[in-house]
């Protein structure tokens, strides 16, 4: 729930969300997140990744 608050509060909008259990790169007991979130530009997704990261979540963009 604190990541999709982090995401709200940036006015990112979430498009879709994949969950991994049962990739080999995701440890036992976690789970791993694919969010697809919709931006108004560059400078939106720079603003949402650098507060993600603040908030301790790993960002990697997708191209």
């Amino acid at each position: 729930a604190k990541l999709l608050h982090e995401i709200a509060e940036a006015r990112g909008n979430v498009m879709e969300v994949i969950h991994n259990r049962t990739s080999a790169a995701v440890p036992i007991g976690r789970t791993g997140v694919e969010i697809l979130i919709e931006t108004r530009d560059a400078t939106h997704i720079d603003e949402l990744e650098g507060r993600l990261r603040a908030a301790g979540y790993p960002v990697q963009r997708m191209p």
